[in-house]
């Protein structure tokens, strides 16, 4: 588990059933050195999908609304994949500050390495889940 998720999980709303489940899965994990979140029954891909698609779907938001659906989804689907061959995101700890927003939110959606949307069609499942 990343400070990431932890983070998230922490800024959820705090009842006392939220309360209950992490000082349960933080007792079994102390308890039996089981991974975290297996004992919070995390499904980590799905959160990690969950945050990939929510900068996806920032990075649509950004684009040209005067373009038709399948549109912003060929433009949105090329900028990713220019920004995927071009930049080394694996020496990058930060996006650059000069960069556009669009970029930056590519950025963090690549970055979180599930992979990424390779179709237009994935493009417009992605955004309209919501």
């Amino acid at each position: 588990m990343t400070n990431r998720h932890i983070y998230a999980l922490l800024n959820r709303e705090h009842t006392s059933e939220t309360i209950e489940w992490l000082l349960g899965g933080f007792e079994e994990h102390i308890a039996t050195g089981v991974a975290l979140e297996k004992c919070l029954s995390i499904n980590r891909r799905g959160f990690l999908l969950e945050q990939r698609n929510r900068h996806i779907r920032n990075a649509w938001h950004m684009l040209s609304t005067d373009l038709s659906e399948n549109q912003r989804a060929t433009h949105l689907l090329k900028e990713i994949e220019f920004f995927y061959e071009v930049m080394r995101l694996h020496t990058l700890s930060y996006p650059d500050s000069t960069w556009p927003a669009l970029q930056t939110e590519i950025y963090y959606a690549l970055k979180i390495s599930i992979g990424v949307p390779g179709s237009v069609r994935q493009i417009i499942n992605i955004v309209n889940e919501q």
